[in-house]
C-alpha cells in the first residue's frame, strides 16, 4: 500500500505528486485513475495524464486541465477502484501561479484563445442543436482498475449526467460529467475497440430535452 505524501504545483497545469513508496506504474500511470476535487469558487479540473518519472518511481508528473485556480486549495484522490493508494491529500495553488502555457500539447491541444473560441462555439451549438465535442485522448474499454472508462474531451457543455453519446460509429453510455471528462463510459458493443483522439463525440439526440 502507498500514500500520497506531497503535491507541488509547478504551474497551473502541472503537478508533481510524491508517494511514500514506488508502485508498479500500470496501476496508476493514467489520468483517468485520479480525481481532483475543487473548492467552492474554483474551476473544476481533471487529471489528463499521470506519468511516473521511472519504473516503480514514487514521483509522478501530472498534467491537469483546465488550469487550476490560483489561491484555491484542491484535493487529489485516487479514483474509485484504484488499488494500492489509500489516502487523499489537499494542496494549495499559489496566488501568483504562472499563467497557463499557450503551446500545443497532446493532453490540451488548444491555446487559450482557441479554447475560448471552442467553448463559445459549443455554447452556441447548445442553443442550436445537439452538443458535440472531441476526444483529447484515446478512449478504450475496459479499464481493469475502474468501473467504466473515462473519455477526456474538449468540453462537456450541455452533457448531462447519466446519458448516451456517439464516438465515431460506436454508442457509449456514461455515468457522470466534469469539465473535461465523461466518466463511467461503457460501449454498447465492440468493447475491445479503441476510439482514437480527435474523434467527434456527440450526445444522443434522444437524450436532449426539447427547447422551451
Amino acid at each position: 500500500m502507498a500514500i500520497i505524501t506531497g503535491v507541488s504545483v509547478t504551474d497551473q497545469r502541472h503537478l508533481v505528486v510524491t508517494l511514500n513508496v514506488g508502485l508498479a506504474p500500470v496501476s496508476y500511470a493514467n489520468g483517468a485513475r485520479w480525481i481532483l476535487a475543487e473548492p467552492v469558487g474554483a474551476l473544476q479540473c481533471d487529471v489528463l495524464s499521470a506519468t511516473p518519472r521511472a519504473i516503480n518511481d514514487a514521483v509522478v508528473d501530472m498534467i491537469v486541465g483546465p488550469a487550476l485556480t490560483p489561491g484555491k486549495t484542491y484535493t487529489l484522490a485516487p479514483a474509485t477502484g484504484l488499488q494500492g493508494i489509500t489516502n487523499t491529500l489537499a494542496f494549495a495553488v499559489p496566488g501568483d501561479s504562472t499563467l497557463p502555457h499557450e503551446d500545443w500539447t497532446d493532453e490540451w491541444p488548444h491555446p487559450i484563445l482557441d479554447a475560448l473560441t471552442e467553448s463559445v462555439g459549443e455554447a452556441i451549438q447548445e442553443l442550436a442543436g445537439v452538443p458535440q465535442t472531441r476526444l483529447l485522448r484515446d478512449l478504450s474499454y475496459p479499464d481493469p482498475y475502474l468501473d467504466g472508462a473515462v473519455a477526456f474531451v474538449e468540453s462537456t457543455i450541455a452533457f448531462e449526467n447519466g446519458s448516451t453519446f456517439y464516438a465515431g460509429d460506436t454508442v457509449w453510455t456514461y455515468q457522470s460529467v466534469t469539465n473535461n471528462a465523461l466518466r463511467g463510459c461503457v460501449p454498447a458493443e465492440d468493447k475491445g475497440k479503441t476510439i482514437p483522439a480527435g474523434t467527434f463525440v456527440e450526445l444522443d439526440a434522444r437524450t436532449v430535452p426539447p427547447s422551451e
